[in-house]
C-alpha cells in the first residue's frame, strides 16, 4: 500500500538567510535611534550591507529616513544625499567608511553583536 505524503514545507525567508531576521530586528532599533536625534552616520562594513540596511530602516519605519552611501554611488548622487543630510532633509546616511574617504587610521573597528535585539 502506498501513502501520500505531504509535500516538504518551503523555509522560511529567516530559515533562508538567518541574517534576513536579524537585519529586522536591528534596522527597527537603527529606525528608533535615527528619530531620536537630528541627523546619524551608520558605518557598515560593505556596499551591499549599506543598501539593504537602509532599504530597511525606511522599511521598519514606513518613511524614508536613510540612504546608502558607498563608493559605487555616483559622485554627483553622493554631493546631493550628504547635502540633504546637512538641511535636515535626511536623517541618516547607511555608508561605508571608504566612502567618507577615512583612512584606516582614523576607522574605529568594534566586534559585531553576537545577537541583534
Amino acid at each position: 500500500m502506498v501513502e501520500a505524503m505531504a509535500a516538504p514545507e518551503a523555509p522560511s525567508s529567516e530559515e533562508r538567510n538567518p541574517e534576513r531576521g536579524a537585519l529586522t530586528g536591528l534596522s527597527a532599533r537603527v529606525a528608533e535611534l535615527v528619530r531620536e536625534h537630528r541627523s546619524t552616520l551608520v558605518f557598515v562594513n560593505s556596499r551591499r550591507l549599506s543598501e539593504r540596511l537602509a532599504t530597511a530602516v525606511d522599511d521598519a519605519a514606513g518613511e524614508e529616513l536613510a540612504l546608502a552611501h558607498h563608493g559605487s554611488v555616483a559622485r554627483e548622487k553622493r554631493a546631493d544625499i550628504e547635502g540633504r543630510l546637512k538641511r535636515g532633509e535626511l536623517r541618516a546616511l547607511v555608508a561605508t567608511s571608504k566612502s567618507f574617504g577615512l583612512p584606516p587610521s582614523k576607522r574605529s573597528r568594534t566586534q559585531p553583536p553576537t545577537r541583534y535585539a
